[in-house]
């Protein structure tokens, strides 16, 4: 008698393993690729509260040159603490200078 009662015991055991498993796995099926959170967060990126009025200013960044004549930087709501972008709305330009001669 207790040695069916421990198979049985085991038997339920590996059940309840089984369907946590399943249940586990049609959750994340479920959920379909790209719901990360974070990267959701980044998908529908909005404007932050956090803006900068700018006059004369010179942005330079590897080949690129940004000349911010006048307008605002606005920059985009923080993802985990980190601001990823910014737009700019005003007067300026952009200059881009190919670092080798065959892309100039």
């Amino acid at each position: 008698m207790a040695q069916k009662s421990t198979i049985l015991l085991a038997i339920a055991a590996v059940s309840v393993i089984a369907s946590s498993c399943l249940t586990e796995a049609q959750n994340a099926a479920a959920l379909g690729p790209n719901s990360d959170p974070v990267y959701q967060q980044l998908r529908n990126v909005s404007l932050g509260s956090e803006a900068v009025t700018v006059k004369n200013l010179e942005l330079k960044r590897d080949a690129v040159i940004f000349h911010l004549q006048s307008g605002t930087v606005c920059f985009v709501a923080p993802v985990q603490g980190k601001v990823t972008g910014a737009v700019f709305v005003g007067n300026g330009n952009l200059v881009l200078k190919p670092p080798t001669p065959i892309e100039q």
